[in-house]
């Protein structure tokens, strides 16, 4: 391969990974927003999930909405006030990219007080289909529950999830 080559296949790959990333960053903005629409207009028709409260493999978008009618508020009173991904990593070229994040939702309590945040180790994988990115699969791993009263014991002071940061 030259070097022309080279650049070209770097550059396609870092294009593709930037828009990968941006494509959950849009799906996350939607889930903010209350947007199911929105969401799911990023997946794919097959898509596939591990999702961080159910326990089985969903697929396609039907088996999702009967997931989604069946969640209930937590009982908490736990208000999220943001999510957001972090350090996202995104590996591949072409048509298929893979992106792994932390994924933070920082919350707050019925008084309005912050609360540790929900911390999840996230993988995505995207598929180009008909000219567009969509989410094919999703494996979400939670590492801090939703309002936990502590962080596992880890160098956070040094992590980008910190939840000083």
């Amino acid at each position: 391969m030259t070097d022309g080559a080279r650049r070209r296949e770097s550059t396609v790959g870092l294009q593709a990974q930037t828009a990968a990333i941006d494509v959950l960053r849009g799906m996350y903005k939607a889930y903010q927003a209350g947007d199911p629409s929105g969401i799911d207009a990023v997946l794919s028709a097959d898509l596939t999930m591990f999702d961080s409260v159910h326990a089985d493999l969903i697929v396609g978008l039907d088996e999702l909405n009967v997931v989604r009618s069946q969640r209930s508020a937590d009982g908490s009173g736990h208000v999220e006030t943001d999510v957001a991904m972090v350090n996202p990593r995104a590996f591949g070229n072409g048509d298929s990219v893979l992106v792994a994040y932390w994924l933070r939702v920082d919350l707050a309590d019925r008084q309005g007080r912050p609360c540790a945040p929900e911390l999840s180790r996230n993988t995505a994988l995207l598929r180009r289909e008909g000219g567009r990115w969509k989410v094919v699969h999703i494996h979400e791993d939670v590492w801090v529950s939703l309002g936990a009263a502590s962080v596992p014991d880890q160098a956070w002071e040094d992590h980008p999830i910190s939840p000083a940061s």
